[in-house]
């Protein structure tokens, strides 16, 4: 009887990230009796959080005409998603992040209305 080639559980889970690595750090972390599909549920959602960062990251970059990603490109995707991840990430420093770009609507000049006198013609007055 031949033996089956042996699957990673990643492969089984249909998973890029490494599902043995989270489960090995779950155990030394929580030293605590974890089920086995624990790991495969936190690495399906890691995997999703990274591939909704790089996406919307891409977004940005291709709107800053520039081939690759960086910390900026990262930090502006996440400021400006109002969604969960804003709020997952609230307190997530990027280094070399900056700031979002914004200016006070009462920082910025305002517009001077030009008011044109009238004047009036000669011939009417006559």
């Amino acid at each position: 009887m031949p033996h089956s080639k042996s699957r990673s559980q990643s492969s089984r889970a249909d998973l890029v990230f490494p599902v043995s690595r989270v489960r090995r750090h779950l155990h030394r972390d929580f030293r605590a009796r974890i089920s086995q599909t624990a790991p495969v549920y936190m690495a399906s959602v890691l995997e999703y959080l990274v591939s909704e960062v790089v996406e919307g990251s891409a977004v940005v970059c291709n709107q800053a005409k520039t081939k690759r990603i960086t910390p900026r490109h990262i930090t502006i995707f996440i400021q400006q998603d109002h969604n969960e991840l804003d709020q997952l990430l609230s307190s997530v420093r990027l280094q070399n992040g900056g700031v979002v770009p914004s200016m006070h609507a009462h920082l910025l000049a305002k517009k001077r209305v030009r008011r044109v006198k009238k004047v009036a013609d000669d011939s009417e007055s006559e």
